[in-house]
């Protein structure tokens, strides 16, 4: 079933923190991690770049605190109780990243990681390759992601629809699909996405579901 993608950045921000964050992300998506400046932050926002300056040390001091706002916004907005049925939040959860990555309008008020994003995405993730600080800020992303997504399965199994399984261990390779998406919808031309998904829906009832709740394959 179809879910509409998660709402990371409200069309009113309602401080200047919010309003930081949306005008770092649309120039991220716009321009790239290179094209990405200070004064043009400043610039999108309304403030003077002097301004920036006293809440931000430079570029890379206000990317990761991009980092820590976006994990934040999805702890805030993920699917735990959405439908009141663990299975059907988990495979909402996934539909989020799979239709924003797939959605070539990008609204980036209604949307997060779009093909724009996606691409920037990837950028600010090479940096944690020579950077500590970026790989503990993606490192934590991961970590507070993977809870979220074992506190679903979690539930499930206590719920009664998911069979006793490790929960931890499920949500590392339900992350690691969802990072496989964003980086090869940022650097292919082709990718099966909806195959992709389908195949997740698989291993969800193969794996998780409980005989009696598996729906039924085509």
């Amino acid at each position: 079933m179809p879910h509409e993608p998660v709402e990371i950045f409200p069309s009113d921000p309602e401080d200047t923190r919010q309003s930081i964050m949306k005008a770092t992300y649309g120039i991220l998506c716009e321009r790239g991690y290179d094209g990405l400046s200070m004064q043009r932050v400043a610039d999108r926002v309304g403030i003077e770049k002097a301004s920036l300056y006293y809440h931000y040390d430079g570029k890379d001091d206000l990317l990761k605190a991009f980092l820590d706002f976006l994990t934040e916004r999805l702890v805030d907005v993920f699917p735990l109780g959405e439908h009141g049925d663990a299975e059907q939040d988990l495979r909402t959860a996934l539909d989020s990243f799979f239709l924003n990555v797939s959605d070539a309008a990008g609204d980036e008020e209604a949307t997060f990681m779009t093909p724009d994003f996606a691409r920037a995405y990837v950028e600010l993730r090479a940096q944690a390759a020579h950077d500590e600080e970026y790989r503990r800020h993606f490192t934590e992303s991961e970590r507070r992601i993977e809870t979220q997504l074992a506190g679903l399965v979690d539930r499930g199994i206590e719920e009664g629809v998911f069979r006793p399984v490790d929960s931890h261990g499920v949500a590392e390779y339900l992350l690691y699909n969802i990072e496989g998406v964003i980086f090869r919808a940022a650097t292919s031309d082709e990718g099966a996405l909806e195959a992709a998904r389908t195949e997740l829906d698989a291993y969800i009832d193969g794996r998780l579901v409980t005989d009696d709740e598996a729906e039924p394959t085509a």
